[in-house]
């Protein structure tokens, strides 16, 4: 395989994206370890070359060498973070959203209920 090339195929499609994903669970303790030392990193890079060995021995896959198979999966990572970002940004802008309506409407409440001086201003009421 060493010298063979590997044409490249255009786009992983999603049977293999699963068998990345997983062999990538599989060897996740060390291609996920967050150490930078040269030991590590020689690690890495013969358990990327062991997984695409791997990988290439499924059926119904497209040749792929350690490096293509590698950058699939950062992708694939920085992907899944830009939309769980946008998830929790929308989860907490909903929940801002609800507390606004929720002040809004105790205010409401309080204003049908009590009877303010005019003197006292509507801040001062909602800072207590």
């Amino acid at each position: 395989m060493q010298n063979e090339i590997i044409k490249p195929a255009k786009y992983f499609s999603e049977v293999e994206k699963s068998v990345l994903l997983a062999l990538v669970e599989k060897y996740k303790y060390v291609l996920e370890c967050k150490k930078s030392d040269a030991r590590t990193i020689a690690l890495k890079q013969r358990t990327w070359q062991a997984l695409a060995h791997e990988y290439n021995s499924q059926p119904s896959v497209s040749l792929r060498d350690f490096k293509q198979l590698k950058k699939c999966w950062e992708n694939i990572k920085a992907r899944t973070k830009k939309i769980m970002a946008h998830e929790r940004r929308e989860k907490s802008h909903l929940l801002s959203q609800t507390e606004n309506f929720v002040m809004k409407t105790k205010s409401w409440y309080i204003f049908q209920y009590v009877k303010v001086p005019p003197n006292l201003s509507l801040r001062v009421l909602m800072s207590e």
